[in-house]
């Protein structure tokens, strides 16, 4: 972690730690900004690392294990509402109120057991923001940049990126459904026999195989048909994909499915 990072971080929890004391059942004070020094938090903020470290590990279940989860996958400042802020994770959807430390340093209140997190917003260079979570045993850091696009909320615009990373790139399909594939970053899907949008699962329910292999949802918006859920896998290199069947072997029990036979191979092109 970088030192000024880091000096930030601890004297965040220092701060953290003093309140808790006064802080009532209901919440601390909120601060809410008076003019518009603020106007460039607004918006759909997401974490880009963790989209990073999932194109890294060609896998959004090795990314959680091998690194950690940000304690949201994104945030949404509104002008509308300045007291609060909106976290979305990969099953969930939730508010929190904020307090204004600074100019640029924003206290997510009652974040994790009463304490809070720590969003951190440079206004210069890359204009990104880093959040700081001390709530656990191991302190984390992740960045934040703004999204750009036109998603509706912070959670669509975490997908965007993520599909970017992990899905980009056009592949061709050997096989069923010969020719090419393109997975877009919207979540629509080209080339792909049956089929037009997909969703990676990225929390909560839809990991029907528990740890045994990346979830991804296939649909088809031309019907009514129920999303097929999937297993994907890429090679070492990220060059080859394969999606695979999941059998329910005890559908009464969540997380109990295993990976059956290969549906598509797709190379990278």
């Amino acid at each position: 972690m970088p030192v000024r990072f880091t000096l930030i971080f601890f004297a965040c929890c220092l701060l953290s730690a003093c309140k808790q004391d006064t802080k009532s059942a209901t919440g601390a004070r909120i601060v809410t900004p008076v003019n518009d020094r603020y106007t460039p938090l607004y918006g759909n903020w997401i974490a880009i690392d963790f989209c990073s470290y999932a194109n890294q590990y060609g896998s959004i279940l090795t990314a959680m294990n091998n690194t950690h989860l940000p304690y949201a996958y994104a945030f949404t400042f509104t002008d509308s509402n300045r007291d609060s802020i909106t976290c979305y994770s990969g099953a969930e959807t939730w508010k929190l109120p904020i307090r204004f430390e600074a100019d640029t340093l924003v206290e997510v209140l009652n974040a994790r057991n009463g304490k809070s997190v720590f969003l951190s917003y440079n206004p210069s260079g890359n204009q990104d923001m880093t959040l700081f979570d001390g709530t656990l045993a191991r302190a984390s850091t992740n960045r934040l940049i703004k999204a750009t696009g036109y998603e509706k909320t912070g959670y669509q615009a975490f997908q965007t990126a993520l599909n970017h990373q992990l899905m980009g790139g056009k592949f061709a399909s050997v096989g069923k459904s010969s020719g090419t594939v393109e997975f877009l970053p919207t979540g629509q899907i080209t080339g792909l026999e049956g089929y037009d949008r997909y969703e990676l699962c990225t929390g909560g329910d839809c990991f029907i195989a528990a740890q045994e292999t990346d979830v991804i949802l296939l649909s088809d918006s031309k019907t009514t048909a129920p999303a097929q859920y999937l297993g994907f896998k890429f090679d070492p290199n990220g060059t080859a994909l394969t999606l695979s069947e999941l059998i329910a072997t005890n559908p009464a029990e969540k997380g109990t499915a295993k990976v059956g036979k290969v549906l598509y191979r797709l190379k990278r092109q």
